[in-house]
């Protein structure tokens, strides 16, 4: 394969990576399609049973839902830890408060409870209930933290794949169109419709990965080309 040939299917497979990571950015924002959303489910389910509760008494039957637009619309604001963080306390109730405990795991149920119904009072916490507090909600953040950082780990995992996805339809579509097109552009270049077929199967695997560096691929392909016709 001749180096500019190579350097040609270089580009066009970052061109079509970058085109096709592009196409996935423009459907996230979609609720019906959940592009946004992937890795969402990470959140319920690491937090526990207990602080999703707590979350429905703060924000409502719906809260779910709310974190989940939260998480399509704003993942690197902040704002998704922050709202689970104010509704985990908020709905710290002395109903809750045992479910609590076991879902973060270091802290007492009865002195949670206690905290619980001292909160809602307006009582003064004694130095083991604020203690159990600072516990509470240091192991919370923690659980919080992770449960997001899982979520957007599998996020852009997804975004990946759906991308490459996209890029592989796109390069077959393509490839379909050169092999067996009107101007039979395979059989006037001694090139077979599969040989065409595969290859652009391959520029559409490849696309996604290589997209952020097809650039620095050229440019060493091209460094060597050059050392070599020095020589």
């Amino acid at each position: 394969m001749e180096g500019t040939h190579l350097v040609d299917i270089i580009l066009a497979a970052g061109a079509l990576g970058t085109a096709s990571f592009g196409i996935v950015e423009g459907l996230k924002g979609g609720e019906w399609l959940k592009v946004g959303s992937i890795g969402f489910s990470k959140i319920p389910t690491e937090l526990g049973a207990g602080v999703m509760n707590a979350l429905k008494v703060a924000y409502g039957n719906n809260a779910t839902h709310y974190l989940e637009s939260l998480f399509r619309n704003s993942k690197d604001s902040g704002e998704l830890s922050k709202t689970i963080r104010q509704g985990a306390r908020i709905g710290l109730t002395k109903e809750l408060a045992s479910d609590l405990a076991e879902s973060v795991g270091v802290i007492d149920k009865d002195l949670l409870t206690n905290v619980a119904i001292k909160l809602r009072s307006g009582d003064e916490l004694d130095k083991d209930e604020r203690s159990a507090l600072g516990r509470y909600e240091l192991a919370l953040d923690s659980r919080i933290d992770a449960a997001i950082a899982n979520a957007n780990t599998k996020y852009i995992s997804g975004v990946r794949k759906a991308a490459s996805i996209i890029s592989i339809l796109i390069s077959v579509v393509v490839g379909l169109t050169i092999a067996f097109g009107k101007e039979n552009f395979a059989l006037t270049n001694d090139v077979t419709p599969f040989a065409i077929i595969v290859q652009s199967i391959v520029i559409g695997i490849v696309a996604v990965p290589i997209a952020p560096i097809a650039k620095d691929i050229v440019s060493a392909i091209q460094s060597v080309s050059k050392s070599f016709k020095s020589k």
